[in-house]
């Protein structure tokens, strides 16, 4: 016989889905503010600005959309968690490396979140949600991809805008 008390699985699985939602929130909100800066800093080079502005777009819906399903577990909107980047003062003159390492550095998580929320959705008993969660993650990998593909490049552009290497035309990939 177990002497263990029962748990009551499925207020259990919520509380951890929840605290889920809340990082999701927090990285969203870092995202946020850390796109809206690229896409302030990058006025020089329209190709990533505009990838990078459709990526805030993006990061501002899902804020929002984890924002009320926060409210639907009557858990508020948590204000805004600071995320630091260590590349960014390193790179903040440098826009191009700035929003490829600062990019980088969310990959894991966010993708790591985003499983780990798809996976407990269900037993959260907010099945509901499991689709748009599918669709941010996969946002994330679309975003991480193109990067994966561009980083070299962008690299390259940054080091010549900063007169380091000859001018050079380098072609980056699109979406397909």
């Amino acid at each position: 016989m177990d002497a263990r008390p029962a748990v009551d699985l499925e207020h259990a699985t919520r509380g951890i889905f929840a605290d889920g939602l809340i990082a999701a929130h927090a990285m969203e909100s870092a995202n946020s503010s850390q796109l809206q800066d690229m896409v302030d800093d990058l006025h020089a080079f329209s190709f990533a600005r505009d990838k990078v502005a459709d990526q805030l777009a993006k990061t501002e819906h899902r804020l929002e959309q984890i924002g009320d399903w926060l409210s639907r577990l009557d858990l508020g909107v948590p204000d805004p968690t600071p995320t630091a980047v260590l590349t960014e003062k390193h790179f903040r003159n440098r826009p191009l490396l700035q929003m490829a390492f600062t990019l980088s550095a969310s990959r894991a998580y966010g993708s790591a979140l985003y499983r780990f929320l798809i996976l407990t959705c269900e037993p959260a008993c907010l099945p509901e949600l499991r689709m748009d969660l599918e669709r941010y993650a996969a946002e994330h990998s679309q975003m991480f991809a193109w990067l994966d593909t561009n980083l070299e490049n962008l690299a390259v552009r940054q080091l010549r805008q900063d007169r380091i290497l000859a001018p050079h035309p380098v072609v980056l990939a699109t979406d397909g």
